[in-house]
């Protein structure tokens, strides 16, 4: 762990995105009150934010051989996949453990649905 008397938040961040994979430039901003936790948690969602990224670009390509199932998903690659969301989460824990930013999805293709604002806050008649 860091020591904040020795390093900045900055440098903390930049530690910990760097021990886990996380790219240090797409990083959440701690503020100077922050704790080493925050740092730590701060660098994890930007990891995980990196690989959900890489997850949803490599979707197409990964419904050929996992279409509609549940997958174990890190460095840009499925390494297991399975029937179902709990087996698949418990399977990361497995493999990975609690702290490895990995993405537990369903492979599917989905479809977006833009709303504009006035739709959206339309008053009801």
């Amino acid at each position: 762990m860091v020591k904040k008397n020795k390093t900045t938040l900055g440098e903390a961040f930049h530690s910990e995105a760097m021990r886990i994979g996380a790219p240090p430039e797409s990083a959440l901003a701690v503020g100077p009150g922050a704790s080493e936790e925050d740092v730590v948690a701060a660098a994890h969602r930007s990891a995980v934010a990196a690989e959900m990224d890489d997850f949803h670009a490599s979707v197409s390509k990964l419904m050929e051989n996992h279409a509609l199932r549940w997958v174990v998903f890190f460095e840009g690659k499925v390494h297991a996949e399975f029937d179902n969301q709990k087996d698949a989460y418990v399977g990361a824990l497995t493999m990975f453990g609690p702290s490895v930013p990995v993405v537990v999805a369903r492979v599917e293709e989905t479809t977006s649905v833009y709303q504009t604002a006035a739709y959206a806050f339309h008053a009801k008649s």
